[in-house]
């Protein structure tokens, strides 16, 4: 079972620009960049200078920001990741005010990078919009056919029965007796 990633572990993996950068890099472009002036695919190496790769063989720039919820901020990358994780780290987001402490940054600056990610957050993939209804219930063993007061829901000596339909769909459900 893989352990979950812990705040030791964002220092680690994206404690630089360079590391965060990279990390960009390779999830827009997984094989290598293809330059847009000489249109070939090439090696690209992180300026040190700016937030940018520049192609090997002619030297143009490719800023790997552009397009991104990233582009043209001033708040280091760290920061951003940083505000990412606790995002997802938490079930109910976080709040700007949380962030404005913990980063020393400004409210206005902390209030519109929540807003940014809680809009991405948002943007689901159309496979995901389909909405279910979940239930379960407990069947079997009541007090009418044995005489005698039995215990309840969970822990009782029922079968558990969990139903799962799509809006619009068929009902599916599944019934499972505890050690079979």
């Amino acid at each position: 079972m893989k352990e979950q990633f812990t705040l030791r572990d964002l220092f680690n993996y994206f404690g630089t620009m360079q590391q965060c950068l990279d990390f960009i890099r390779d999830r827009r472009w997984p094989d290598e960049i293809t330059c847009s002036k000489c249109d070939r695919v090439t090696p690209h190496y992180l300026r040190s200078d700016r937030k940018a790769f520049s192609c090997q063989h002619c030297g143009t720039l490719t800023y790997a920001l552009v397009g991104t919820i990233l582009e043209g901020t001033r708040v280091k990358l760290f920061d951003w990741f940083y505000v990412v994780f606790q995002f997802a780290m938490t079930r109910t987001g976080v709040a700007a005010k949380q962030i404005e402490r913990e980063l020393g940054i400004s409210y206005p600056t902390a209030l519109r990078m929540c807003n940014l990610i809680r809009t991405r957050l948002e943007e689901v993939p159309e496979m995901m919009t389909t909405k279910v209804e979940c239930d379960e219930t407990y069947l079997g063993n009541s007090r009418r056919y044995f005489g005698r007061k039995r215990k309840r829901g969970r822990g009782a000596d029922k079968r558990p029965v969990f139903g799962i339909i799509e809006r619009g769909g068929a009902v599916v459900a599944k019934s499972r007796m505890a050690g079979v």
